[in-house]
This record gives structure tokens, C-alpha cells and sequence, in this order.
């Protein structure tokens, strides 16, 4: 379930403005935010006769879902300002709700599992980003967990010998090689069929709980450390930066989206700028 934030457009002395409302945030459902229209824009209509008034449903749907768009683009604008290097799966995983004209809302948020299959959806793993908190297992953490090498209430880190992609993550190949080694030698020291001792092994050393790589004969380095759940400060203001930017945006677009609809009476739905 997503949490739902509505803008709710009203006229206030003959401008069309917007009001924020909506559940605080603070709970573990998945981001999204809803532009919803209940307004009375008498100010802004009044002088159009009875068949442009035909054409406002119409701009409604438009500038509804052109917000909705561009509040997307604003959040992405965002993400990369408040991360380090974020990647393309955590950019692109924003979907867009466009509206209709029987029903007058668009909704943007971040995919969840039945829209990100294949992957950690970014609506779960930016949760801690938004809400602030402890973080949720990673699946390698999970994996390690089952497998009985990650200790309850431990999760990992990269080590010295993870090599890090340009985001500064360690690539799906490291860990599955890393993981392959580990279930084949769980102890971390026999040797290989090849006479060649595993190449990861969970252990302490020096007084460093982790998975360590070894690398020829002795030379050892952490690849994953083991350490307690992380908690993070909120970074990422997901709902403030929507519902500034909606507020901002939806009146200018409701005036563009009623003149295209009064000049043409038909238009497809395209992205605003």
C-alpha cells in the first residue's frame, strides 16, 4: 500500500493556487504521492461559454498528469543531488499514474515489487532515505543469513578487497563468486579440487568478523565486514519536495493545458517541460 498525499487545487482570489494535505509520513508503505484535483475554478472559467467549459475536464486530465511528470523529473533532479552517484535503476524507478477525465488524479511514486520483479525495488530500499531509521537486509545479506554465516542483527559493508563499480557498489558477478566460494567451503579451509585453497571465507581476524578473500598463500583482506544494522538520518524529502513542486507547477500547467484544449479540443498527453 502507497501512501497517499493529495494536492487539492482551489482559486484564492481569482488565481488558481494549490493546498498540501495528506498522512504524515513516517510509516513503511511505499512512496508515492497523488495530484488530485477537488476544486472549485470558478475564477478561472467564467468567462467561457458552455461549450469551452466542455473542454476544463479535459484540461484537467492534462495538466494533472503533465504535473505528475514533471514533478518525476523534479524528484530525479533531487535523488541526484542528495546521493552519491546514484544509479540508473534508482533514477528510473519512478512510475507515473497519468489521470483520467472520470478520474481527476495522477500519482507518482517509486516501483515495488510487482513492478520491479528482478530486483531490490527502490521503493524499499529509499524507505530509510525518506523515513529515516534502520535499513532492511540487502540480498546478499539475506542469502548469508540463510546460509547461517551472517549473525542475527549484523549486516554488511564493503571491505578492502570489494572492488566498487563507478556508483560505488559491488557488482552482482563479485558477490556471486564470493557466495559460491562461501557454500562450497563454509569453514574456509580446505582446499579446492585443484589443490588451490577457496578464495572467501567467513572468519574473524584481528577482530574483524566478516567474508575475507584470500588471495595465493596467505595474503588475506575483507571483502565484506560484518557490522550492527545501520540506521540513517533523512536525506531524501520524497513528500516536501512533491508537494512543493506540484503546488508550484499545477496552475501554470492548468492554463497551458486549458488553452491547447480550447484551441484544439484534442491533444496527446506529452511530457512537460
Amino acid at each position: 500500500m502507497a501512501i497517499p498525499i493529495a494536492l487539492v487545487a482551489h482559486t484564492l482570489r481569482g488565481s488558481l493556487g494549490a493546498a498540501f494535505k495528506g498522512r504524515a509520513p513516517g510509516t513503511h508503505d511505499l512512496p508515492r504521492v497523488d495530484v488530485d484535483v477537488r476544486a472549485d475554478i470558478a475564477d478561472i472559467t467564467r468567462q467561457l461559454n458552455w461549450v469551452q467549459k466542455q473542454q476544463v475536464p479535459f484540461a484537467t486530465m492534462l495538466a494533472l498528469t503533465w504535473t505528475a511528470e514533471s514533478t518525476r523529473e523534479r524528484l530525479k533532479g533531487e535523488m541526484r543531488r542528495v546521493f552519491d552517484r546514484p544509479t540508473p535503476w534508482t533514477l528510473n524507478s519512478m512510475y507515473i499514474k497519468p489521470a483520467t477525465k472520470l478520474q481527476p488524479i495522477a500519482s507518482v511514486g517509486h516501483k515495488d515489487e510487482l513492478s520491479a520483479p528482478k530486483g531490490t525495488p527502490a521503493g524499499v530500499y529509499l524507505q530509510p532515505q525518506i523515513h529515516g531509521g534502520p535499513r532492511g537486509l540487502k540480498r546478499v545479506e539475506k542469502t548469508l543469513r540463510r546460509r547461517g554465516h551472517l549473525p542475527d542483527g549484523y549486516f554488511v559493508v564493503p571491505g578492502r578487497a570489494a572492488r566498487l563499480n563507478k556508483y560505488g557498489n559491488i557488482s552482482k558477478g563479485a558477490y556471486q563468486r564470493a557466495l559460491s566460494n562461501i557454500r562450497a567451503t563454509p569453514a574456509g579451509d580446505q582446499d579446492t579440487p585443484r589443490g588451490r585453497r577457496t578464495e572467501y571465507f567467513v572468519g574473524r581476524i584481528n577482530g574483524t568478523l566478516g567474508v575475507w578473500e584470500r588471495r595465493g598463500r596467505g595474503r588475506l583482506r575483507p571483502f565484506l565486514i560484518f557490522v550492527k544494522q545501520p540506521r540513517y538520518k533523512r536525506r531524501y524529502d520524497f513528500f516536501g519536495v512533491s508537494a512543493k513542486w506540484s503546488a508550484f507547477k499545477f496552475p501554470r500547467l492548468f492554463r497551458r493545458a486549458l488553452k491547447v484544449a480550447l484551441s484544439s479540443g484534442r491533444v496527446p498527453v506529452k511530457r512537460a517541460a
